[in-house]
């Protein structure tokens, strides 16, 4: 499977400016490119206005990426600011390649140093994807540090774990020998995904 990472600048809080963007780094995808993945909070980067960021099915995010999965005919594994009725949850959605979301987890371990869990709920189950029988783990930045999380994931026995993250420049290698480590420990790929700028 060929996947492409897109590590990228969001706009700040402005999710139609950070899909023009999308758009201009996509432009010239391969055509042979099957997956794409993005960073934590794709569209928004690592806000913690969940009220007015957070989108239903019908939010522009989801739309964007539902769409888009579907025209280039590609899966599609975002960040979302997701709202389900008065609770607020940092997700990682999996938009198959016919724009239809088939699977969404919810971060599990809210950044509580960043006061992410004042303003987010945290998800409590691992969700596991799949791509042509290829098994997906799915996790977000800070679950990175909970080896146990991981553990359970490979007691499904994925074939791959995906990290989303927003992770700051001056830890970065802390980012950078946790995947390594959680690969090592349960012997499956590790593909992690960080923001710039």
């Amino acid at each position: 499977m060929k996947i492409a990472l897109v590590q990228y600048n969001p706009v700040w809080n402005n999710k139609k400016e950070s899909i023009e963007s999308v758009n201009k780094l996509i432009e010239n995808l391969e055509r042979k490119t099957e997956c794409l993945i993005f960073p934590e909070m794709t569209l928004t980067g690592f806000t913690m206005d969940s009220k007015t960021q957070a989108e239903e099915i019908d939010g522009i995010g989801i739309k964007y990426f539902m769409d888009l999965a579907q025209r280039k005919r590609i899966e599609i594994f975002a960040g979302i600011i997701e709202k389900d009725g008065n609770k607020f949850y940092n997700s990682l959605y999996h938009f198959n390649s016919w724009g239809l979301i088939q699977a969404v987890y919810r971060k599990i371990h809210p950044f509580s140093l960043g006061d992410e869990n004042l303003h987010f709920s945290a998800g409590n189950e691992i969700v596991v994807s799949t791509i042509n029988k290829t098994k997906i783990g799915l996790s977000i930045c800070y679950d990175l540090r909970f080896p146990e999380l991981y553990r359970l994931y490979a007691k499904e026995k994925v074939d791959v774990m995906i990290n989303i993250a927003n992770w700051p420049t001056k830890r970065i290698h802390h980012w950078k020998a946790l995947l390594g480590a959680r690969a090592i420990e349960n012997q499956f790929l590790m593909i992690g995904v960080n923001r710039v700028g």
